[in-house]
């Protein structure tokens, strides 16, 4: 486990923050944080440079409160866990190669209209929940399949008031879901198929 605090107990830098930087040794070598397991980056409005591109090892990732950040394409195929809040809807179709990711939280953002269709290729994924995106109106883009994930076990959307409906006709829940929570999310039409299987 490595911690970065680059910034100690002083808000304001981190406040205006804009760029990653790291050494140059890394940059060369293109090995930005090669043994970190764990980043956490908060608060940070102004940041818009591109995350380390190479973070073969991290296991966790959050990042909340950072709206204008970007990112080339990230590859992450150790990241187990993945927690997203108050960020620019575009950074989710930046993610590739989530092999072994378990569990996704995405909360508040704000004009995300429903996930990637590549979402849908998260093989491990046992866990995923969707909080206050005020913006949701359908959890996968159109034509994705839910019950790709095969691995889901727990599906929870929260406060969500512009969801109509959860996913398409033809499609239906994972036969591994055991646990569904729907709440506040008052403009649903109808429930998914094959909630008396679970």
């Amino acid at each position: 486990y490595t911690k970065v605090n680059q910034f100690g107990r002083h808000k304001d830098p981190v406040l205006k923050w804009e760029n990653w930087s790291q050494p140059q040794a890394f940059e060369a070598a293109n090995k930005s944080f090669p043994h970190l397991q764990e980043l956490v980056t908060w608060n940070c409005p102004k940041l818009v440079e591109a995350l380390p591109n190479s973070l073969t090892s991290l296991v966790k990732l959050s990042i909340c409160e950072c709206p204008q950040l970007a990112a080339s394409f990230l590859s992450l195929p150790s990241l187990c866990e993945l927690n997203l809040e108050q960020c620019n809807e575009q950074f989710l179709a930046r993610f590739i190669n989530l092999t072994a990711l378990a569990r996704l939280k995405i909360e508040n953002i704000s004009n995300l209209s429903y996930l990637p269709k590549d979402f849908t290729c998260l093989v491990s994924l046992e866990r995923l929940e969707v909080e206050d995106c005020g913006q949701l109106t359908s959890l996968l883009q159109e034509g994705a399949r839910l019950e790709n994930l095969s691995c889901l076990k727990r599906l929870a959307i929260m406060k969500c008031p512009q969801l109509s409906w959860l996913i398409d006709d033809e499609d239906q829940l994972p036969s591994s879901l055991e646990y569904l929570e729907i709440e506040d999310c008052t403009e649903l039409e109808k429930f998914p198929n094959g909630l008396e299987k679970l």
